[in-house]
């Protein structure tokens, strides 16, 4: 790797736009590069670095059909999207680590993404569900789950 890592900041950018906002920061005061991946299932925002437009487009999901799906639907869909967004993003060479903030609904539809990634490249979710079982999330991969202190949000 030369330069600064790539560190996606992935989330739901509608509800979680502090923790999201903060989590970027903290990447650039770290000597990353925060890229912002929108994987929200309400709505759009326009200072993401990778849109939910973008994400939804990677696998040919409508955002219409996404907002009017049952949310267990589009957690899937939104997921699945995502997924492929981040895994043509790392074979761009954009993706050294991954890491997010969100509760119970951003994280099943966040580790899609993470899953979808190769062991070995860093993936961070912070959830107040990480005393719960995260099996589900983590699959049979290699991402860490932490409990922040709070939801600013």
């Amino acid at each position: 790797m030369s330069g600064k890592p790539n560190i996606i900041v992935v989330g739901m950018c509608d509800t979680k736009s502090v923790e999201i906002q903060y989590l970027a920061g903290e990447v650039a005061r770290c000597g990353g590069n925060p890229i912002i991946m929108n994987m929200s299932l309400g709505r759009n925002v326009d200072w993401a670095d990778v849109s939910l437009d973008a994400v939804l487009a990677a696998n040919g999901t409508n955002k219409a059909d996404v907002f009017a799906a049952p949310r267990s639907t589009a957690i899937e869909m939104v997921g699945n999207a995502g997924a492929v967004k981040i895994m043509q993003l790392y074979d761009e060479g954009m993706v050294d680590g991954v890491i997010s903030w969100a509760g119970s609904v951003g994280t099943t539809t966040v580790c899609y993404a993470m899953r979808a990634l190769p062991f070995g490249v860093p993936k961070i979710m912070m959830t107040d569900m990480a005393a719960s079982d995260v099996s589900m999330w983590i699959g049979n991969k290699d991402i860490y789950i932490m409990n922040p202190t709070a939801e600013m949000g």
